[in-house]
């Protein structure tokens, strides 16, 4: 394949049953995860001729969020070069159904997500490998990173075009034996820092 710029490639692949598959590749210097489901959701539309299903883009984050022209082009890590290993977990419905129903006995807010439940059940897994490799680590902040999606927040519409993410990072304690309940708290406590107000400060 000839490596240039695209900002969107499409490939059809045709079986010799009939069946179609597309495969689509978007550049991520423009697009993230969030504006790429909207694309392929509006293109689902359109194909079924649902104009009433498809969502306006909305070009407003570059002058939301100004790019820094030091920065362009500089990245502190060579991805390239590093192995990253990888490992595919899948919880079927009823096994996510019992980690909510776990959780929500054990905490007073509000119905945890998927994501929150799965999430705390890495970090907890995660969390008591470390505590057996580092015992000089215990009691010490273990931290979980997240991506946030800025869209909806303060002046950033939903249907914003780009990447409008930031990185959250949840903290608890080092230890073998962490509660579901405070891991799921803090995750949450983490969503709700990336607020209205931290938006509107970030964009000064």
């Amino acid at each position: 394949m000839i490596r240039r710029n695209y900002v969107l490639m499409i490939q059809v692949n045709i079986f010799s049953c009939g069946g179609i598959a597309l495969c689509t590749c978007i550049s991520h210097k423009i697009l993230d995860g969030s504006t790429y489901a909207v694309f392929l959701k509006d293109w689902t539309a359109a194909v079924r001729r649902s104009s009433s299903e498809i969502v306006h883009p909305s070009f407003t984050g570059p002058s939301l969020f100004p790019q820094i022209p030091s920065l362009l082009d500089k990245c502190p890590i060579d991805f390239s070069k590093i192995n990253f290993p990888s490992q595919r977990f899948v919880f079927s419905g009823p096994k996510l159904a019992a980690l909510k129903a776990q959780t929500e006995v054990l905490i007073s807010e509000c119905v945890p997500s998927r994501f929150e439940v799965v999430a705390a059940l890495l970090w907890k897994c995660v969390a008591k490998a470390a505590s057996k490799s580092y015992e000089s680590s215990l009691g010490k902040p273990f931290n979980l990173g997240m991506i946030i999606n800025l869209r909806g927040k303060n002046c950033v519409p939903k249907n914003s075009v780009g990447n409008l993410v930031w990185r959250g990072l949840a903290q608890c304690k080092l230890s073998p034996q962490l509660e579901p309940k405070t891991l799921v708290h803090q995750i949450k406590k983490c969503k709700t820092e990336i607020n209205d107000d931290f938006v509107e400060a970030m964009k000064e």
